[in-house]
């Protein structure tokens, strides 16, 4: 039974040909068991070219989510729930009450401030909706650590997710917990991953290297993180945001030894530069593949 929110499946981005693979990422700290992977790779070939068309459609909507996603500190696979159900939608009504682009309930939704009456209903605005939902995926987040425990909860409601810890013996580790869950909210984030992994190869965990915990530091700082995965630079990030690499260098000291090690790592920007790196980031990321390029090439043909 749905509590707080009705899921919604926002796959973001075609597959890539990595994703259409047998194998699967496996995030820790736990493997995925061969039911889930054949669940995951069942469902992005079904709506393989349900993807493609929604990045199409839905451009300057999933671009506002990324940003609100950086401006809090939320890893950006965090607007795959934008589920199915909805698909991004913006007048979309679930057969249980939730509504808008986030599927907001109504007692959640008047419970942060938003009106809901018959003459006006907020969580069809955009920007109020996901405010609610940013605020209410950062508290989640604080409160069990894990961002597949986050999805349940958002789903199913933190007091089902409650009783599954307990029942679970206390762990708060989504796949220690995940058998006492219901089936639909199972079922539901295992549809979260799946448009996760097509979006960028990889499922969110807890413990990738920046915690939660440390984005609300930085941003006190009025920093921000972004996650990002191996060839990005340092030295073409610095110049398409206009920062001198040195400063850059001073907020991600340890930028290039995290690629090396585990292949992705967080940015840490500015809060005035980071909708400008979301944006630009495939640009970005594409520049810095095209200089390393460049750079192996020239190498190779030195004396």
């Amino acid at each position: 039974m749905k509590k707080w929110f009705c899921l919604m499946l926002f796959p973001a981005l075609p597959l890539t040909a990595q994703a259409q693979r047998d194998s699967l990422p496996n995030p820790q700290p736990a493997v995925l068991t061969p039911d889930n992977k054949v669940f995951i790779r069942n469902y992005m070939s079904r709506f393989q070219h349900g993807m493609v068309n929604l990045q199409k459609d839905k451009q300057i909507l999933m671009s506002y989510f990324d940003q609100s996603l950086a401006k809090n500190g939320i890893p950006k696979e965090l607007k795959n729930l934008a589920v199915v159900e909805s698909y991004l939608e913006r007048r979309s009504i679930s057969q249980a009450g939730a509504a808008g682009p986030w599927q907001l309930m109504e007692g959640t939704a008047r419970g942060s401030g938003l009106i809901v009456s018959d003459s006006l209903d907020e969580r069809f605005d955009v920007i109020k909706s996901t405010r609610v939902a940013m605020n209410l995926l950062k508290f989640l987040h604080k409160k069990y650590n894990d961002w597949n425990l986050v999805v349940a909860a958002y789903n199913a409601g933190s007091g089902r997710v409650d009783q599954a810890i307990r029942q679970a013996g206390g762990s708060n580790i989504y796949w220690d917990v995940e058998k006492y869950l219901p089936a639909e909210t199972r079922s539901h984030v295992k549809k979260f991953m799946a448009s996760s992994f097509a979006l960028d190869g990889h499922i969110p965990e807890p413990g990738r290297p920046r915690s939660l915990a440390t984005a609300d530091s930085l941003a006190m700082q009025g920093m921000l993180t972004e996650p990002v995965t191996a060839s990005f630079r340092l030295d073409v990030i610095a110049e398409k945001l206009d920062l001198t690499e040195a400063q850059l260098r001073q907020w991600n000291n340890d930028f290039e030894a995290a690629l090396a090690k585990d292949g992705n790592t967080r940015l840490v920007l500015p809060r005035d530069k980071m909708p400008d790196f979301v944006y630009r980031k495939s640009e970005i990321l594409k520049a810095s593949i095209e200089k390393n390029i460049t750079e192996q090439a020239n190498h190779e043909n030195e004396p």
